[in-house]
């Protein structure tokens, strides 16, 4: 079985090495991985529409074109496994976000401790996009 869960270290050398860098806003049940990775103004940062009624085939469209290079995703969800499956609140907004994505753009899930389970997810469904790596993030910890 692969294990796809990866450091913060780990992480934060993924970010040093991308050149774009696609990030969501957190809601106050995500966790915020700003305050956690340092993002040097070398890189180009493109933020995910907090309001949901944006289409992301559209907002997939628009980003595709203006990025060129490395890209790393970085994914909010309410569940990931140790495979990297991800289900998130149910509306499919980032799953056909990131269907939309090229395939060589870099895709990391990030969630809380309760949201990882080193099971496989059950009851995933065929639009679930699954994260090429996930980060757990506790920060209840000062």
């Amino acid at each position: 079985m692969i294990n796809v869960v990866i450091s913060i270290t780990e992480l934060q050398k993924k970010i040093d090495s991308a050149e774009n860098i696609l990030l969501y806003q957190p809601l106050p049940d995500e966790p915020n991985i700003l305050n956690e990775v340092v993002i040097h103004e070398d890189k180009s940062i493109y933020y995910a529409p907090k309001n949901k009624s944006v289409d992301p085939v559209f907002f997939a469209k628009q980003i595709t074109t203006r990025i060129s290079g490395n890209v790393l995703m970085l994914i909010p969800g309410t569940k990931f496994d140790n495979l990297g499956n991800r289900q998130g609140r149910g509306g499919g907004w980032y799953d056909r976000l990131l269907e939309k994505a090229p395939g060589e753009w870099v895709k990391i899930g990030i969630c809380k401790p309760d949201n990882y389970q080193a099971e496989p997810l059950a009851n995933l469904k065929p639009w679930d996009q699954p994260m090429d790596y996930v980060v757990v993030i506790d920060d209840t910890i000062d």
